[in-house]
């Protein structure tokens, strides 16, 4: 009696695609982190020669210090955006890996959009939001399906928000009534109602 055997199926075949998501996250926080922090790196050095020129032209009256200026205060933002690239990986990996152990959370977050459809479907809205995802998951985790905590969850966050205007408003803004109005302005917009108000909504 003859076997077939299937070519098709190589022998090294073992590290599967579930395999592979199945990967340790330490494992990708540490790719992530170290790259970005790099890179980080590179950008702090590149604002401080930007800068240190900036200083040397303004010494001699040339009209390019307000470049280098804008370079540095450029390089700089990137570092900064580097380093809270990495810091969000960081957050994400530990909070997959204490969802994972306390509720059997599995990595279909990284494969499907915003609405459950897998990313590599031709019908997939393409809206890749692991972050708000996993919050999400933190509330059935700690509330079922009970509205009260995700609208408090939104309510929170949009709070915070709210506090980050208003210290950027009081530093680019006067003493006085400004810092406040701003502050109270962004809270009670109309156009922040639906990411508030609508559960669904913090995603915007």
């Amino acid at each position: 009696m003859e076997v077939e055997v299937n070519s098709s199926v190589q022998p090294d075949d073992t590290f599967s695609a579930t395999t592979k998501k199945r990967q340790s996250w330490q494992s990708f926080a540490e790719y992530t982190i170290v790259r970005v922090n790099v890179g980080a790196c590179i950008f702090y050095l590149l604002s401080f020669l930007a800068y240190m020129q900036h200083v040397e032209w303004r010494e001699k009256s040339d009209h390019r210090h307000w470049a280098a200026l804008v370079g540095s205060f450029a390089a700089a933002s990137l570092a900064v955006l580097c380093k809270e690239t990495a810091i969000t990986a960081l957050v994400i990996c530990a909070l997959y890996d204490i969802l994972k152990a306390l509720s059997g959370f599995h990595d279909k977050m990284l494969d499907n959009d915003f609405w459950g459809t897998p990313l590599t479907d031709s019908g997939s809205h393409g809206s890749f939001r692991p972050l708000c995802v996993l919050s999400f998951r933190l509330n059935h985790l700690l509330g079922g399906f009970r509205p009260f905590g995700y609208h408090l969850t939104n309510v929170l966050l949009h709070a915070v928000a709210t506090g980050l205007v208003l210290k950027l408003a009081r530093q680019l803004l006067a003493p006085g009534w400004g810092p406040a109005v701003t502050g109270a302005l962004f809270a009670a917009h109309p156009i922040h109602t639906e990411a508030v108000a609508s559960v669904v909504g913090r995603a915007v």
